[in-house]
């Protein structure tokens, strides 16, 4: 009979110790899917950069060759104008020269009219010569005339040379509104490149971000399963066994009641919503072994005893896992329990003993041999609630346990007093 329990000891060991494997395994499964979904989300994301980036540089090239060309016309027209330019000066010599050329043709005429008053004074006595002064005199008003239509066509000239000059001056202006204008959009262009650089500068920010809170998640994950190792490492603290609770003293403690009191025994904390198996070997070695303790825990606490990431417990319901805790402490009645820490036995090896009775007698703190060898059928009955056909010998229970405490007791002191429970 002690080997059967040995062997389903051990098996129990086995499976605990595979549904934690699992448990690690499956965890390591989503935590690297969810992983590489941001990476390839990134990687997307910086494509789609590159491909405006690239667009933004097309952008800017037709630009760029916009600018050349508008500068070579600006240089074409100012070779026009500096060409009418030249011109108006050439026009304004033509016309000084024109100016001279009249002052002079007048001075002449002014002599030659001093020429002919004179020689109508001399008319008596030179008039041979008369005949050729009229004919001098003929002559001259003759190229007076003709300087005069001269004169004239150069005054239309210079009226025509004008005119191609305003219009010069018209297209320079026009030319350089053309100018302002290409220039204003050019520091428009310029601005919204500025613009784009900056969304890519935080763009980069942001996957640079990503990428250490990649590198972050990796190194928790390294310390986490570190710290795993280390506390399965640490050895078991067995402390004494608390006294089990009287019948009279489980009568009268109500559903409500939050007076503070210690257990020696763990509760079940996988029956609350949200905690598996994993997240219970946790909470017990972090101390906390009661619904009420557990459902005093804030949202800090509890993120830090379950070992989670930021992103997991962006998806665990705190509020729902401690009011459950609650719940399942005021169905037990045990409000304000708080865990001494105390390692428990094995129940179940027991005969007549299973999961649901064992929790029952967790829950009212007879967790070792010890204790159960030391209570009564009559706090056994009041604990366990069996019904009438099925009721359990719990004479056999204590007996059992009696047997049992005393093996455990000579182990220890066989092993010099070390935690021979398992």
């Amino acid at each position: 009979m002690p080997q059967v329990w040995l062997w389903l000891f051990v098996a129990f060991i086995v499976g605990v110790l595979l549904e934690w494997l699992l448990e690690i395994f499956f965890f390591r499964r989503r935590f690297l899917r969810q992983t590489e979904e941001r990476v390839l989300a990134v990687e997307r994301s910086k494509q789609e950069l590159q491909t405006k980036i690239a667009t933004l540089e097309a952008a800017s090239r037709e630009r760029d060759a916009e600018l050349g060309n508008l500068k070579t016309q600006l240089a074409q027209a100012q070779s026009e104008r500096d060409t009418c330019v030249s011109a108006q000066i050439a026009l304004d010599q033509d016309v000084e020269s024109l100016r001279v050329q009249l002052a002079k043709s007048t001075s002449e005429l002014g002599v030659s009219l001093a020429a002919n008053a004179e020689l109508e004074k001399q008319v008596s006595a030179l008039k041979a010569q008369l005949s050729k002064a009229n004919a001098d005199r003929d002559a001259a008003l003759k190229e007076k005339t003709a300087r005069a239509a001269e004169a004239q066509t150069r005054q239309t000239q210079l009226a025509q040379a004008r005119a191609d000059l305003a219009e010069c001056q018209k297209r320079s202006g026009d030319l350089s509104a053309q100018i302002q204008q290409f220039q204003a959009s050019s520091a428009s262009t310029a601005e919204r490149i500025k613009i784009l650089e900056g969304d890519q500068a935080r763009q980069r920010v942001q996957i640079e971000k990503l990428m250490s809170d990649l590198l972050q998640v990796a190194s928790q994950r390294d310390h986490l399963g570190t710290e795993i190792a280390q506390l399965r490492a640490q050895p078991p603290v067995v402390p004494a066994p608390a006294p089990a609770p009287t019948v009279q003293q489980l009568r009268q403690r109500s559903a409500d009641d939050e007076t503070p009191f210690t257990a020696a025994c763990p509760q079940h904390l996988s029956d609350v919503k949200g905690i598996g198996a994993v997240y219970e070997t946790r909470l017990y070695e972090a101390g906390i072994g009661s619904y009420w303790e557990l459902a005093q825990l804030s949202n800090a606490d509890l993120q830090r005893i379950l070992q989670v990431t930021e992103l997991q417990s962006a998806q665990i319901d705190f509020n729902a896992i401690r009011a459950d805790a609650r719940r399942l402490a005021r169905e037990t009645k045990s409000l304000g329990r708080q865990w001494s820490r105390g390692k428990p036995d094995d129940f179940e090896p027991l005969q007549g003993i299973g999961a649901t009775y064992e929790k029952r007698l967790y829950d009212a703190g007879i967790c070792t041999y010890e204790a159960l060898a030391n209570a009564t059928v009559e706090l056994l009955e009041e604990i366990c609630h069996a019904p009438a056909q099925f009721k359990p010998d719990y004479a056999l229970w204590i007996k059992q346990a009696k047997e049992l405490a005393a093996k455990k007791t000579n182990q220890q002191r066989a092993s010099g007093g070390g935690d021979v429970s398992q």
